[in-house]
C-alpha cells in the first residue's frame, strides 16, 4: 500500500511537472509545432521513474489537459488541443516515457544506453507526431518531416543532453526510487 501510494504521488508530482514544462513554448515562424521544454520534461520522467509510474505521470498530464485545464503548450487544454495537428506528439508521451524508463532500467547504467533510450524516446514522439500532423492537416508525410522533425532537432539533442547530465548528477545524489 505505501509503495502504491508512493508513486501515485510522484507521478502526480512529474505530471505537474511536465505540465510546467509544456507551458514554456516558443512558436516557430513556418509551422503550428512551437518549441517546449515537454520533451524535456518527458525525457527526464523516463530516465528518473519506473516505467509504470512514468507512464502514469504522462496519462495524467493528458488527463489533466483533456479536462481543459491549461497544461499544454501555450497555457492550452481541453480535447481540441488533443485532436488538433499537435496531438499526435501530446498523445505519444506516455509510450515514450515507458520506453525510456524500461530501456534505462533493462540496460547497464553507461551514457550510451541512456542515450539510446533517449533516442528511441524521440524516434516514437516525431513518428506519432508527425504522423498525426500529416493526418490532421492533409499534407504529404515529407513536408511533415520538414515541419515537424527538422527544425526541431538541434533543440532536441540539447534537452537530450541536457536530460542525460540531470540523470548523471541526480542519480549520484538521490537514492534510487522503487521499481
Amino acid at each position: 500500500m505505501r509503495s502504491s501510494a508512493l508513486s501515485l504521488t510522484t507521478a502526480a508530482l512529474f505530471a505537474a511537472f511536465l505540465a510546467v514544462c509544456a507551458m514554456i513554448a516558443v512558436p516557430l515562424p513556418l509551422t503550428s509545432v512551437p518549441v517546449t521544454l515537454l520533451t524535456l520534461g518527458l525525457f527526464l520522467t523516463g530516465l528518473l521513474l519506473p516505467p509504470r509510474t512514468a507512464c502514469t505521470a504522462a496519462v495524467l498530464h493528458l488527463l489533466l489537459g483533456l479536462a481543459g485545464l491549461p497544461v499544454f503548450s501555450g497555457m492550452t487544454g481541453g480535447p481540441g488541443v488533443l485532436l488538433g495537428p499537435t496531438g499526435g506528439f501530446l498523445l505519444a508521451g506516455p509510450v515514450a516515457v515507458w520506453c525510456i524508463a524500461r530501456l534505462t532500467r533493462s540496460t547497464p547504467a553507461h551514457p550510451f544506453w541512456v542515450w539510446g533510450a533517449l533516442c528511441a524516446g524521440l524516434f516514437l514522439l516525431d513518428t506519432a507526431g508527425t504522423l498525426w500532423y500529416c493526418a490532421v492537416t492533409g499534407i504529404a508525410p515529407g513536408q511533415g518531416l520538414l515541419f515537424c522533425v527538422l527544425p526541431f532537432l538541434p533543440a532536441d539533442v540539447l534537452k537530450m543532453a541536457l536530460a542525460a547530465a540531470m540523470h548523471r548528477i541526480l542519480n549520484r545524489h538521490t537514492p534510487p526510487l522503487p521499481r
